[in-house]
């Protein structure tokens, strides 16, 4: 097993690898990749995108709380 370290960018969705390095990984298993940093135009949640767009809903109904005694 070894270890090749080197710094790119993702264009497109895909990982440019170093001409030096292309003959090393031509038939190896690639164990993991490590990212340092995330751009920002990373994809958003759910929660996030409701809260930019909240759903208009009509006769609404919210859930209460109630405590009963013992």
């Amino acid at each position: 097993m070894s270890t090749i370290k080197f710094t790119t960018q993702v264009k497109n969705r895909e990982i440019e690898i170093p001409q030096e390095y292309l003959n090393t990984i031509k038939n190896a298993e690639i164990a993991g990749i490590i990212i340092t940093s995330q751009s920002s135009n990373k994809v958003k949640g759910i929660i996030a995108k409701l809260m930019e767009n909240p759903l208009e809903i009509e006769d609404k109904t919210f859930l209460t709380r109630k405590i009963y005694e013992r």
